[in-house]
């Protein structure tokens, strides 16, 4: 039996994680009745995916661009008021200090 190695291309859980806070804060909004377990379940997830997007480093553009639309996103709708401020200041260095390591390349 060989093992199947999966590589993901880097930035994936990234760019999936920005992809699916818009789908999950969509998907809460439209809700009419929301119940306490849902609600609970909602700000759990949407937890998770603020901390990946906030503390990981992009390694690629694609990535570096995930993290600029998350920003303008929060920023945008007034979802920024529910996380800490300090989350897109960080996202914002870490994208600089990607396009400063490009930039370097070049």
């Amino acid at each position: 039996m060989s093992a199947t190695i999966l590589r993901f291309p880097p930035d994936a859980a990234l760019i999936a994680a920005e992809r699916e806070i818009r789908e999950i804060v969509d998907e809460f909004g439209s809700m009419i009745h929301i119940d306490e377990a849902a609600e609970t379940a909602f700000d759990q997830r949407e937890d998770q995916l603020e901390n990946l997007i906030a503390t990981t480093p992009p390694r690629t553009l694609a990535g570096a661009a995930a993290k600029l639309r998350h920003v303008l996103y929060r920023a945008e709708t007034g979802f920024d008021i529910c996380c800490p401020e300090g989350d897109d200041l960080q996202s914002l260095r870490q994208v600089l200090a990607l396009l400063e390591r490009e930039r370097r390349k070049s």
